[in-house]
């Protein structure tokens, strides 16, 4: 799945960006999750990047309550309707995202304490190799790099296989963690040696 912006670059679903990770490959390295994943596996370690899409993450605990901030209220367009739901106490309990609520993200985009956060950016390869190049020096001085992780790397295999290109020609070393989910050309695709 290749997704576009709306000037017709490519750009992928990102779920996050790890710095200074040590557990995925060698040396210090950066870690891109991609959105998205067929599989759902018990014991996987990141749920909230299975569907492959931009969704609302919520983190009750950091709620610093409606009475105290309520951004998230005043900044939603369907105030009366707001899919944001409170407990007895005024914190936040959940968002009920409804089909009014597509694409808007504003109760996440207006909440200081990040209790409700949005999961999923779309990134041009632009986009990510200046984040991936800001620790160029720890890849040099570690043998670290980037690792694509996930979710599943291979849902976005084409963007996937442009960002391990880049990489390459920036002589940045390169890790995918991948489950191989995908038609057997996809997997095949992005073996850069």
């Amino acid at each position: 799945m290749l997704h576009m912006t709306q000037s017709g670059e490519p750009c992928a679903l990102i779920g996050g960006i790890q710095k200074y990770t040590i557990h995925d490959g060698p040396g210090i390295r950066t870690t891109v999750f991609f959105m998205g994943c067929p599989m759902r596996c018990l014991w996987c370690s990141n749920p909230e990047m299975l569907e492959p899409k931009q969704r609302l993450g919520v983190y009750p605990g950091k709620c610093i309550s409606k009475q105290t901030c309520g951004y998230c209220i005043k900044n939603c367009p369907l105030k009366d309707e707001s899919p944001i739901a409170f407990d007895e106490n005024g914190f936040l309990k959940a968002v009920h995202m409804s089909a009014e609520c597509k694409n808007c993200f504003k109760c996440a985009e207006a909440c200081p304490p990040r209790a409700i956060k949005l999961w999923g950016e779309m990134m041009t390869l632009g986009e990510l190799m200046k984040v991936i190049n800001e620790d160029r020096i720890f890849y040099q001085n570690t043998g670290g790099g980037v690792t694509l992780n996930g979710g599943e790397v291979m849902v976005q295999w084409e963007f996937a296989e442009t960002l391990l290109r880049a990489c390459k020609e920036t002589s940045i070393n390169t890790c995918v963690e991948t489950s191989l989910h995908c038609p057997r050309e996809h997997g095949g695709s992005i073996s850069l040696h």
